[in-house]
Order: C-alpha cells, then sequence, then structure tokens
C-alpha cells in the first residue's frame, strides 16, 4: 500500500457490487490505509460501510486469520429445486 505500512490480507468481492477488504498493520497505518481506501471507492460509488478493529483477542485473531487462508470461495447461486 502507497498510503502506509499495512499488509493487504483479503480482497473479496461479495456480490451486488460490494467488495470485503482486510488490512492488517498498526492501527494508524490500518487507519490511514482505511481513509485512503475510502476516499478512492468514495470517486468509484458509495462506500457503506467501514470499521477498524484494533487490538484484537485472540479468539477474534484465530477466527479472522483462519478466514484469510486460501482463496476467498466464489459466489455462487442457491440450489434451485431438484426435478424429480
Amino acid at each position: 500500500m502507497k498510503t502506509a505500512e499495512v499488509e493487504l490480507t483479503r480482497l473479496e468481492r461479495i456480490g451486488a457490487g460490494m467488495v470485503t477488504v482486510k488490512f492488517r498493520g498498526d492501527v494508524s497505518a490500518v487507519n490511514a490505509a482505511m481513509d485512503s481506501a475510502r476516499a478512492a471507492a468514495g470517486r468509484l460509488g458509495q462506500v457503506r460501510f467501514h470499521t477498524v478493529i484494533a487490538r484484537t483477542g485472540e479468539g477474534l485473531s484465530l477466527i479472522l486469520d483462519a478466514d484469510d487462508q486460501g482463496p476467498a470461495p466464489e459466489k455462487s447461486d442457491p440450489p434451485g429445486p431438484e426435478a424429480v
């Protein structure tokens, strides 16, 4: 990232033009990166929600780290009714 020393750990398109982005780094660096990302996204469309989670607890860190392993799953349509 150009704005701050952060790591982009996940970028996931979740549908309807929305994207989930996860950064990791010092709180001040992540805040700076978030401000830059919000400004860039605001020029392209609308920013609906953003948050910075500072000093995550061990339990939450385990969940977030597990979520960042491997590629994001592809968005798929729910299964339709089965033909009989």
